[in-house]
């Protein structure tokens, strides 16, 4: 018999994480009671907008779409001796 498991009859969907404020599915924001929601998610890419980004939604929209971790994680430019330009 295969070795069949839940996981690979349905498999975990890639977790996204909010372009506007970096929330996930499991660490999601509470501005106010509830928790966000997705208004929309990709999850192929693991990416989306939370309800409390709203104003990311032209953005995404567009096509204009930097990830958080993009914004967040990218290191600053320097120049050849070493200064942040």
């Amino acid at each position: 018999m295969a070795n069949l498991t839940l996981y690979s009859l349905h498999p975990e969907p890639n977790e996204a994480v909010c372009i506007g404020c970096g929330c996930s599915d499991t660490n999601a924001c509470i501005e106010n009671y509830p928790a966000c929601f997705w208004l929309k998610v990709d999850r192929q890419n693991e990416q989306g907008i939370c309800s409390s980004c709203p104003e990311c939604l032209a953005q995404w929209n567009n096509g204009l779409v930097k990830t958080f971790k993009q914004v967040v994680f990218t290191p600053p430019k320097k120049d050849k001796r070493g200064n942040t330009t």
